[in-house]
Formats: structure tokens, C-alpha cells, sequence
């Protein structure tokens, strides 16, 4: 049998769960003590779809544990949003690649899915589902850990082709200021530590 990609891998996952909210963890990632409640209390205070906290990733070979400078502003307060253009810098970062659980339901309602042919889809997931539902609970705590950083030089043309397809998502929803944002935030994020 064919090898299955982590996208497809990822959409099985998505079929098969029967609970209200769904969680998806890349490789080598931990929830956080309690993680579970605090997004499922967000949840179904808030009615949100999409609820989304704080994650650091393994910063260097001693296994230190960074977050992501970013994401201090973002997640500064627990809050709720009508849609994620009140908080822009949950499309314009990778703030969606973990850290996140969506409602079931309204996954399946807009048919969300994993991009198969794409070797960094969780980059394109996040916006794409932030993007399609409505109401998004944003809350202060750290939800994941152990989120390995991407070798870049290896991988560049995915990432590329991650980012590329999110500014297209943008443009189409007519939100070309948000992809030249996202172009900024890329080159910041991905492309200036290569040089260093």
C-alpha cells in the first residue's frame, strides 16, 4: 500500500472523531496539564467554533522551550471574536499551526480538511478554518508544547508553498492587506533566519 501523508493521516483523524471539539497534535507535540479544559471551557463559554491558545516549540539542542515572541500580544488576554480579522495575527503569523481545537461540527459544516499534497498543511489548516467559521475564543494559556521547528533550509519549497497558498486564501477573501502582511511576517519568520 501506498505511504499515507500527514494530511491524509490527519483527515482520517478528523473522520473518525465522534467528540463535540476536535484536537490535532503534530509529532513529538504535548498538551499542556489541563489544556483540554481550559479550551473546552472556552468553548462552550464563549460558543465559539474555533478556540486557539499559546505553544512554544523546542528552541535549540538543549530541548529549551521558546514561544514564539508573537504571540505575547495575542494571547495577552482571553477574549472572544466575531471573526479572526479582529485579531489579524492569527493568519499573518503561523498562530494556527497547534495550540488550536475546533468544534466538530462546524469543521464538517464547512468541510474543512487537510491539504494532502501539502508537506506543512497544518501551516494552511489553521487560517483556512479561521477563516470559515464564525466566532473564535482566543485564551492566555500554553496549550502545547514540544512543537519542533521546521529545518528551514531543508524544507524551504514546502514552507514556501505553505505560505504561498495561505496568501492566496487571503486574497480571495479580499483581504489583500493581510497577505502583504503575511509576506512580511514570512520573510521575518522563516527566511531571515537562514541568513543568520
Amino acid at each position: 500500500p501506498a505511504a499515507r501523508t500527514t494530511g491524509a493521516l490527519r483527515n482520517a483523524g478528523l473522520d473518525a472523531a465522534t467528540g463535540r471539539y476536535v484536537l490535532v497534535l503534530g509529532s513529538g507535540e504535548r498538551l499542556q496539564k489541563h489544556a483540554c479544559r481550559n479550551l473546552w471551557q472556552a468553548g462552550e463559554t464563549s460558543r465559539a467554533d474555533l478556540i486557539a491558545g499559546r505553544w512554544s516549540r523546542i528552541a535549540d539542542e538543549s530541548g529549551k522551550e521558546r514561544e514564539p515572541s508573537w504571540q505575547g500580544e495575542l494571547f495577552a488576554r482571553s477574549r472572544t471574536l466575531s471573526r479572526f480579522t479582529e485579531a489579524p495575527e492569527l493568519v499573518v503569523r503561523d498562530a494556527l499551526v497547534t495550540g488550536f481545537c475546533l468544534r466538530r461540527e462546524a469543521a464538517r459544516r464547512h468541510g474543512l480538511r487537510y491539504e494532502e499534497d501539502l508537506a506543512h498543511g497544518e501551516i494552511l489548516f489553521g487560517p483556512i478554518a479561521a477563516a470559515s467559521v464564525g466566532r473564535i475564543a482566543l485564551v492566555r494559556r500554553l496549550i502545547v508544547t514540544g512543537r519542533a521547528v521546521p529545518d528551514r533550509a531543508r524544507d524551504l519549497v514546502a514552507l514556501v508553498e505553505a505560505h504561498r497558498r495561505v496568501a492566496n486564501t487571503l486574497v480571495a477573501r479580499g483581504l489583500p492587506e493581510l497577505r502583504e502582511e503575511r509576506e512580511k511576517a514570512f520573510h521575518r519568520d522563516h527566511l531571515v533566519p537562514l541568513v543568520r
